[in-house]
């Protein structure tokens, strides 16, 4: 039975919101009568959307600082389309404002040789772990003769590769994630699954590096000498590590942002011109299908009058026909009983103005 009740109990914490266990009193909210369901209504129309958006956390209220950080609220999206033209305008002031227009000469230098060492780092580490992982393997350098050397040069450079890719992709989800925390499970499950990828290579990597500067070594081994390769293999790794994650992550100045934006009017006037294509197809595909439905029509109207005009034709010539065979014959006259007829025998018999002299 305690059991029972205290499944009950934590049921019943669960509906009214845990309030028990905060020590408040649970309480069953009253429905809303008439009167104020009519004034949320008006107060909800009265909203503006920027203080939607501000509600939902999107846009920052006024004075109001946002825990980015936390995993609970979303980070500020700059939605162009949602954004009043005042909110518009203070955050190109921001914009603006934030960047690090007067960069001298030496972060410049700096910032210039972080991009090359984006480009180089990488594939360097790989080519470096792939020598040493082969050697390790084989005992012999990389020849293209040699089937041996090339088949375990070859095995080394294609997990090198999967760490390098693993790295980077990883690298670029979590900087989404950063972007868009909390919006996207998705993201946030590649950037776990990848974490554990990367962790796996990087130790396999780490153990290669290890075995080879180890057994390479002509210093005789001791303890020191150990530390100082695990050491070199970890600061290796680690290098790799802030390569990807951290120094890629340079700060955005006003010629990217004003490419950037560039490039979102462009989207923007480019799925516009899309969307009127797609209204003037499906206008011409209406038009056709009108066209056709008329042009049916048409036809079977015509064929409809050519139908009459035949059916009314042959009745009028059945008519006639009709009455040609169904008109009454005409009567001879009364005929004597020596077959002439009394036309004959008026004719034959002479009038009394003939007889007389």
């Amino acid at each position: 039975m305690d059991l029972f009740g205290a499944a009950r109990r934590k049921i019943g914490n669960a509906i009214a919101g845990n309030h028990e266990e905060s020590g408040q009193p649970a309480t069953i909210p009253s429905s809303p009568s008439a009167s104020e369901k009519g004034q949320e209504a008006q107060q909800g129309s009265k909203l503006s959307e920027a203080q939607t958006l501000e509600q939902t956390g999107v846009i920052p209220a006024p004075g109001q600082t946002m825990p980015w950080n936390s995993s609970r609220t979303p980070p500020p999206v700059s939605y162009d389309v949602a954004m009043t033209p005042e909110q518009l305008k203070a955050r190109r002031i921001a914009q603006i404002e934030n960047a690090d227009i007067g960069q001298s000469k030496h972060v410049r230098f700096f910032i210039f040789l972080v991009s090359c060492w984006l480009f180089i780092g990488p594939p360097w580490y790989v080519v470096l772990t792939t020598s040493e992982v082969g050697w390790a393997l084989s005992r012999r350098s990389f020849t293209w003769g040699d089937q041996t050397s090339v088949n375990f040069y070859a095995g080394a450079l294609f997990i090198e590769l999967g760490m390098m890719f693993s790295t980077f992709f990883l690298a670029y989800l979590r900087q989404m994630q950063a972007d868009q925390e909390g919006r996207n499970r998705l993201v946030n499950r590649a950037v776990r699954g990848l974490t554990g990828v990367w962790f796996a290579l990087a130790a396999i990597s780490a153990y290669g590096q290890f075995y080879y500067l180890f057994n390479a070594s002509t210093v005789a081994p001791d303890r020191f000498h150990v530390v100082f390769v695990a050491s070199r293999v970890i600061a290796f790794t680690v290098v790799d590590f802030a390569t990807a994650f951290y120094l890629s992550r340079i700060q955005s100045t006003l010629d990217e942002l004003m490419e950037t934006g560039r490039k979102k009017a462009k989207y923007h006037r480019d799925m516009a011109q899309v969307d009127v294509e797609v209204l003037q197809k499906q206008a011409e595909a209406d038009m056709t299908v009108e066209q056709a439905r008329n042009d049916m029509e048409d036809k079977r109207r015509k064929n409809e009058i050519a139908n009459r005009v035949i059916t009314t034709m042959a009745e009028a010539g059945l008519r006639v026909i009709e009455a040609k065979f169904q008109s009454p014959t005409p009567e001879l006259p009364p005929s004597n009983t020596n077959g002439t007829t009394i036309v004959e025998q008026d004719a034959q018999t002479p009038s009394s103005k003939d007889q007389t002299p």
